[in-house]
């Protein structure tokens, strides 16, 4: 898979509406051209089944009335599982797609035709896919996954000591079990956000992470 993109970054009306993500899948920085894109990066980041991502991946030729153009969708995401095929994802505002559809129509035709040529799929996401509760919930467990000095060993393995015992629990009495210190119980916290984030330890992360959550060992 391209790891680079095709397209170069700079040039749009909508400039102003770029940035850039850090991406340790890719290991470089990801150009991104909405805040849409930028969150649709940080699901990419979160999700543990997704190996690799490159914006701009691709630019696909298509026929509109007879007259030739060019398309390039948004993302191209390679997944762990070799059986798992990769998607050609782009990423659009639903109000766009509504006013814009004649002219968009033909462009996802074609990415269609292009994608089940390569034997990836394609996809359009919109912010109703994207954005939510599983991404609020997914930026603030990337900052746990992402720092090197988590995790610490010696709290993991309280944490799944208390997890194999209890079965289901929530984050506030895994910390009233492990530690009567308040500054102990601070000290651990940010391990056991780093198992949820990891998958370590399960949560229903389309609800509302809290301290009251529901957790359990995915390890039994």
């Amino acid at each position: 898979m391209n790891t680079t993109p095709v397209r170069k970054f700079g040039n749009s009306y909508n400039s102003a509406l770029r940035g850039l993500v850090s991406s340790q899948k890719s290991n470089r920085q990801i150009n991104v051209e909405s805040s849409l894109e930028r969150d649709y990066s940080y699901l990419l980041e979160f999700d543990i089944n997704v190996d690799s991502y490159v914006e701009q991946p691709v630019t696909i030729q298509y026929n509109a009335n007879g007259v030739m153009k060019k398309y390039t969708p948004d993302f191209l995401v390679k997944y762990i599982d070799p059986l798992e095929a990769p998607i050609l994802v782009e990423i659009k505002y639903r109000e766009d797609i509504r006013n814009n559809w004649s002219t968009l129509k033909p462009k996802f035709k074609a990415a269609k035709e292009y994608a089940k040529q390569k034997g990836w799929q394609f996809k359009i996401y919109t912010e109703n896919e994207i954005r939510g509760i599983y991404l609020d919930n997914a930026k603030f467990l990337l900052q746990f996954r992402r720092n090197p000095k988590l995790p610490h060993e010696d709290f993991r393995e309280i944490i799944l000591r208390i997890l194999s015992s209890i079965k289901e629990t929530t984050p506030d009495e895994v910390l009233l079990i492990a530690f009567n210190d308040k500054y102990r119980q601070a000290e651990l916290l940010p391990t056991l956000w780093f198992m949820v984030g990891s998958g370590l330890i399960g949560c229903n992360l389309f609800h509302k992470l809290t301290m009251k959550s529901c957790i359990w060992s995915v390890l039994d």
